[in-house]
């Protein structure tokens, strides 16, 4: 958990992963400095055969999350794998700014 000097608002989540094939899923939560899980900040992905935005292929190696969660002075990020195969998370980018004392 990441502690900072004034509260944050987060806007948006990118998840960088291995290309995405049948049976890939995951969720993401946000943590606060309690340990829990944040309230609206649980984010679901599972495979679907689309085209790639980024990439314009349709194995996904980015997934974005819009992020409406009240704001923060601490922030944890938890993975769980929901899927039926293995997958490789690279990175993970949380865009933020700051919005309080």
């Amino acid at each position: 958990t990441q502690l900072f000097s004034k509260r944050i608002s987060i806007s948006e989540i990118r998840v960088y992963i291995e290309p995405a094939v049948t049976g890939n899923g995951f969720q993401i939560d946000l943590i606060g400095s309690d340990g829990a899980v944040i309230a609206n900040s649980t984010f679901n992905y599972t495979f679907a055969d689309v085209a790639d935005p980024q990439s314009g292929s349709t194995a996904i190696e980015r997934v974005n999350f819009k992020s409406e969660v009240k704001t923060q002075y601490a922030l944890g990020v938890r993975v769980t794998n929901t899927g039926t195969v293995n997958m490789t998370i690279k990175k993970i980018e949380i865009d933020y700014k700051e919005s309080g004392k």
